[in-house]
């Protein structure tokens, strides 16, 4: 069994196989403490696949997940990704920014570094993120907002095979982003078997179905919310049209986040073999998501047929 049918079988035998936890917000949108009780109540709630990358949480997020599901190791599924480093990891800009904090000065314009994809600068990023997941392996290794002649070079397909000859990684992918995602579903490299790709409603990822159904393809999507629950909510309220349109299918006393968990499922309906992430920034509302996108009330078809109906009302 290769390492991708590895992978779906461990998910299928999950009780959340199509939901995937992603840490994006951890080390920013919420502290340590509220991290690990996101991550160890996901953990409990059935989920089994963590995307993370180095530049969450400037580094902090893969550190939280150590600690939270360390003692799980084995029971995950970890992806993370490479190609953008946090400036915290830069020393340049580290020492300059305490500098100017000594001389009381005004901080200097920090930003992370994009497009890190010599082999040099994904080598440390891999070791830096392995050391701070306390793991010696990765389920998934993605090249993090790369281009498709990114991910065609030459010497990247041979470390990527070298590292998963010596048991580094698992699995090696893409996470890009916009016209670039595009470019890669169109044409992707042949040692690439694992895509994460924003799929939202109104911009749907147009992931091609003989993949989707290939055993040996998996594709990871994010982004469901994005240009629905932003634009058309009001004081945290669904506009009447949205919630008119919904009862219409039986969804009634309509919250923000019934909204989102109709988003979430239409995603898991595009892509219903691979994994849909997800995020929260409390405990109650992740088990309330998680609930709420796995109670069946609706088959795939009725998601697509009330997604087009969403589709047409938000545009």
């Amino acid at each position: 069994m290769n390492a991708v049918r590895e992978i779906r079988t461990t998910l299928a035998n999950s009780a959340t196989p199509n939901l995937g936890f992603g840490t994006g917000h951890l080390g920013s949108k919420v502290n340590r403490q509220q991290s690990v009780e996101l991550l160890r109540a996901a953990f409990e709630a059935g989920i089994r696949y963590f995307d993370t990358a180095r530049l969450y949480g400037q580094g902090s997020a893969e550190h939280f997940i150590a600690e939270a599901l360390g003692r799980s190791r084995q029971d995950i599924i970890l992806a993370s990704k490479a190609g953008i480093i946090p400036w915290r990891s830069l020393t340049a800009q580290r020492v300059a920014g305490k500098l100017n904090k000594l001389l009381l000065r005004k901080s200097p314009a920090i930003d992370n570094k994009y497009n890190a994809f010599s082999i040099k600068e994904l080598t440390s990023s891999l070791h830096t993120s392995l050391k701070a997941l306390q793991t010696d392996y990765l389920d998934i290794l993605l090249l993090h907002e790369c281009t498709l002649e990114d991910a065609q070079r030459d010497d990247l397909r041979a470390w990527a095979e070298g590292l998963k000859k010596s048991g580094k990684i698992r699995c090696f992918g893409t996470a890009a982003v916009g016209s670039d995602s595009n470019d890669i579903l169109a044409a992707p490299p042949n040692h690439i078997n694992i895509m994460q790709c924003p799929d939202s409603l109104n911009t749907p990822a147009d992931l091609p179905s003989q993949m989707v159904n290939d055993p040996s393809w998996f594709f990871v999507t994010h982004s469901h919310l994005a240009q629905v629950l932003p634009s058309h909510t009001e004081s945290n309220q669904l506009s009447d049209n949205i919630r008119s349109f919904l009862e219409e299918y039986g969804v009634t006393d309509v919250r923000i986040q019934d909204l989102a968990a109709l988003l979430i499922k239409l995603g898991c309906a595009r892509n219903p073999n691979g994994v849909v992430l997800f995020s929260a920034s409390s405990t109650e509302r992740l088990r309330s998501t998680i609930r709420d996108v796995c109670d069946n009330k609706h088959s795939n078809s009725q998601i697509l047929e009330i997604a087009e109906g969403l589709r047409r009302l938000t545009a």
